[in-house]
């Protein structure tokens, strides 16, 4: 469980092979605006609360958590669009994507 809330954080402070077996993640009230693509090395996360930042786009690799994400929390952000990577989490229970500008909905989602 790592909780680095209220840091004003504006880059994402961990590398791919740092705390891989990582389940709880909380980022949220930083100065973030990029995920980058290492986030899809985080496979035992459960947890992943991003809200409150300035994050603009979601990782296509987020996917790669599959098995392991149950809850995604990206609200009071930038996200213009949901990714297809958002897809791939089947093990998700929780997503949140409030207050972002989003103005569209992808294709896939009617498969949900």
């Amino acid at each position: 469980r790592l909780v680095l809330d209220h840091w004003d954080l504006a880059a994402f402070p961990l590398d791919g092979y740092f705390l891989t077996g990582l389940t709880y993640l909380n980022l949220q009230h930083n100065q973030l605006r990029v995920l980058p693509p290492v986030v899809g090395l985080y496979q035992c996360l459960i947890n992943f609360q991003l809200d409150h930042n300035r994050i603009e786009a979601i990782p296509e690799q987020i996917g790669r958590l599959h098995g392991s994400l149950t809850e995604l929390s990206c609200s009071d952000n930038a996200i213009q669009r949901i990714t297809s990577g958002i897809f791939q989490l089947t093990s998700l229970i929780r997503l949140s994507l409030a207050h972002n500008k989003i103005k569209s909905l992808p294709e896939a989602c009617s498969r949900l």
